[in-house]
């Protein structure tokens, strides 16, 4: 009876020995790369600024074919349960990662004829990431006691359909319409979105760390984060630009 007891906590308890050391490993490995990504986004997107166009287009091209590369690597990597390896390519996807969005600074340094002032916007927006994913992934972890995994599955699914329909519609918005007149109003839908992905994400949490697939649950959270914060830039610039256009 102890012995079952035992086992029991053992399972459940986010502290416990087993689950105690992929837990660290995927806080520590998301915090550097997180730290990486946003320095690299930073270097790159003052880099990008000051460069000619086309030179900027052809360098994007390369470091987008090594980004889709090193991604398909690391998630391989990770699904095979090679996590030390895995770490490695990811800390230098993460890297990779803010080379690929660093446009999206150059843009906002653009648009809002600042780039100081789009840098800063950038670092509140990673902040509020940070507290907005953290909230949602123990939010997702208190519902493994109140939601059964079959209908979690069945959310997942739906979460899975809605995110393709986004990104198609958004994707024929932009290209026949216009980039800054739906991106407001795209960019509020994908964080609801992406919030729902986040929450489905701190449910299966704690299966990925008894199954030590504590990579696997660290590229799930830190694209959740990149998508929170992009988004969450987005809306801050260009309700900064709607202010200062009012004035």
């Amino acid at each position: 009876m102890d012995a079952k007891l035992h086992e029991s906590i053992e399972l459940e308890s986010p502290l416990s020995l087993r689950s105690l050391s992929p837990f660290n490993s995927t806080m520590f490995t998301l915090f550097t790369g997180a730290i990486i990504w946003m320095f690299s986004t930073i270097l790159y997107g003052y880099y990008f600024a000051t460069v000619p166009i086309f030179f900027t287009f052809f360098a994007y091209i390369f470091w987008l074919i090594v980004y889709i590369g090193i991604w398909i690597a690391t998630i391989l990597l990770a699904l095979f349960r090679k996590n030390i390896f895995a770490m490695g390519f990811f800390l230098f996807a993460a890297f990779i990662s803010g080379i690929v969005q660093a446009p999206v600074l150059v843009w906002a340094g653009a648009y809002l004829g600042d780039m100081q002032m789009a840098t800063a916007l950038f670092l509140l927006a990673s902040a509020s990431g940070v507290v907005a994913t953290g909230s949602l992934l123990l939010v997702g972890n208190y519902l493994r006691t109140k939601i059964s995994a079959r209908k979690m599955f069945y959310f997942g699914m739906m979460l899975g359909i809605m995110g393709i329909s986004i990104i198609f519609a958004e994707f024929f918005l932009i290209w026949f319409i216009g980039y800054n007149e739906f991106l407001f109003w795209t960019s509020i839908i994908v964080l609801i979105w992406i919030f729902g992905v986040i929450i489905f994400d701190g449910y299966r949490f704690q299966f990925l760390m008894k199954k030590n697939a504590w990579m696997l649950a660290t590229l799930s959270i830190f694209l959740d984060y990149i998508i929170v914060v992009i988004r969450i830039f987005t809306l801050l610039v260009l309700g900064k630009g709607m202010g200062m256009k009012k004035v």
